[in-house]
């Protein structure tokens, strides 16, 4: 058992997976935000955000609203956008729009660093 923090994280060894098989592609956008809408959950609450509930369809549209603004703004695959926002709806659609059109998201910090 090894520890992270103060939670206590179970060793590759402890682990009851005996294979882990990914797709060759993945999209987490896909997997979060597109999943729901083709499961039609599209009118459910995705999350809330003071008194706002909004719905998985609402995040779809604003995703793809924002990814599309990254493009038209030259925002290319595999580059780096630095997300400074707080913890609100426009980041949600900042960073599974980034993400959807394969871009990085990222702190500010580490948009500066160049490619590793």
């Amino acid at each position: 058992m090894s520890w992270c923090g103060n939670t206590p994280t179970p060793d590759v060894e402890d682990s009851a997976v005996d294979e882990l098989t990914l797709p060759e592609r993945l999209n987490v956008t896909t997997a979060y935000v597109d999943a729901n809408i083709a499961a039609g959950h599209g009118g459910k609450t995705a999350f809330f955000y003071g008194d706002q509930q909004i719905t998985y369809q609402e995040v779809l549209e604003q995703v793809n609203r924002t990814g599309n603004a990254l493009r038209a703004l030259g925002l290319d695959l595999e580059q780096r956008v630095a997300l400074l926002l707080l913890d609100c709806p426009e980041f949600v659609y900042s960073f599974f729009g980034a993400i959807k059109i394969g871009a990085g998201p990222c702190g500010p910090g580490a948009a500066d660093r160049g490619h590793t």
